[in-house]
């Protein structure tokens, strides 16, 4: 019995990327006839500056979202579930996984944030999207492909490495900013607490795909890295703990009150 469920499981996913392979290749979204061009008037709009990308990791705390709050910040997923609890907004925000935004549609909307990132496979008719699903003017949605890599121009696409915060950083280059720090990014999957204990939502797969997660988050930022050192972007990591490594490391008081301080 636990076979043929398990079995079932499988072939429901593989019609879901067969029909996603066919959705992109034969762009049925083309229907919706979504307007790409939007994103440009974003171009280099933040040319030289700095802005923060938040992460919904358990390092991730209300005070430091509160120390934000005159910052250009990122975040995106289910941060919008801290929101009764802060009077913080980010300025932008991106949401890439469908069964995410199934989860929080609700406080998405409500919100009424100024600029929404979608990404164009989350509105795509096979997904679980609630049949209610607009696409109102502060949407901005984004070509996506699901493959390893960084993009220097999110018009033409979007590299998803399995974590939004590597699509995130993509846009911010693509803005034009010079320093980014990540905050509650810890990289790690595995263990009971996995997300920002206010902005919990219900996780999916076994540990075996927590561990999978790990690897392919850290390589998208293993993209990001070798593309901002070759381009002279800096990126850095306000987070407390974690995994991730591979950036220089900062403490977020001294950054917002002493400026660029490495961590010693």
């Amino acid at each position: 019995m636990v076979k043929l469920k398990k079995l079932k499981k499988t072939l429901k996913f593989s019609l879901r990327v067969v029909k996603y392979k066919l959705h992109r290749w034969f762009n049925f979204d083309e229907k919706k006839k979504y307007d790409y061009k939007r994103i440009k008037a974003y171009k280099n709009l933040h040319k030289n500056k700095r802005c923060f990308i938040i992460g919904t990791g358990p390092s991730l705390t209300i005070e430091d979202l509160e120390k934000l709050k005159d910052e250009t910040c990122f975040a995106s997923n289910s941060i919008v579930k801290c929101f009764d609890k802060t009077t913080w907004r980010p300025v932008y925000y991106g949401i890439t996984d469908d069964f995410v935004y199934a989860e929080c549609e609700e406080q998405i909307l409500k919100a009424d944030l100024p600029n929404v990132f979608l990404f164009n496979r989350i509105d795509a008719p096979h997904f679980s999207i609630p049949n209610n699903f607009e696409i109102p003017n502060r949407f901005i949605v984004l070509p996506e492909i699901r493959r390893d890599g960084f993009g220097n121009n999110v018009y033409s696409m979007v590299y998803n490495n399995a974590t939004i915060t590597g699509s995130l950083i993509q846009i911010a280059k693509y803005m034009g900013f010079k320093d980014v720090y990540l905050l509650g990014c810890d990289c790690n999957y595995v263990g009971k607490n996995r997300h920002f204990h206010d902005a919990q939502y219900a996780p999916k797969g076994d540990g075996a795909d927590y561990v999978s997660r790990n690897y392919k988050h850290y390589n998208a930022f293993i993209n990001a890295k070798k593309y901002a050192d070759a381009n002279k972007i800096n990126i850095f990591n306000a987070t407390r703990g974690g995994r991730l490594d591979m950036f220089p490391r900062v403490a977020l008081d001294k950054v917002l009150n002493n400026g660029d301080d490495y961590n010693e």
